[in-house]
């Protein structure tokens, strides 16, 4: 949850702080991921095989994963690829966090 001031200029409203559901973009999700798990871009990078350039353009959403880097993806991060698609807000039953190891259950699943 995140909270942005809004100015109410009420006297029975103190406080200047509500709640807001700010949906994250793709890019978002992953750096806040990589960050969690302590894995920088180029390390990121290495374990998936790609460039760093690459990563690079997930992160800042000006480019987005290939299927099989995505599952490749959501597995390093200790995630599933539909949260990093939709956030959990679209994740069935969505809580505000991960699964763990989804991709890897839906892969074996097929």
């Amino acid at each position: 949850m995140t909270y942005v001031h809004v100015n109410h200029d009420c006297a029975l409203c103190k406080v200047g702080f509500t709640p807001v559901d700010i949906e994250e973009t793709m890019g978002q999700r992953i750096s806040r991921l990589m960050e969690a798990k302590r894995i920088k871009q180029s390390e990121l990078a290495r374990r998936l095989k790609v460039s760093r350039m690459t990563v690079s353009q997930w992160v800042s959403d000006t480019s987005e994963p290939r299927p099989a880097n995505l599952l490749a993806l959501a597995d390093t991060l200790g995630t599933d690829a539909h949260y990093l698609v939709f956030g959990a807000s679209r994740v069935p039953g969505g809580d505000g966090t991960p699964s763990e190891g989804g991709a890897v259950r839906r892969r074996r699943a097929i």
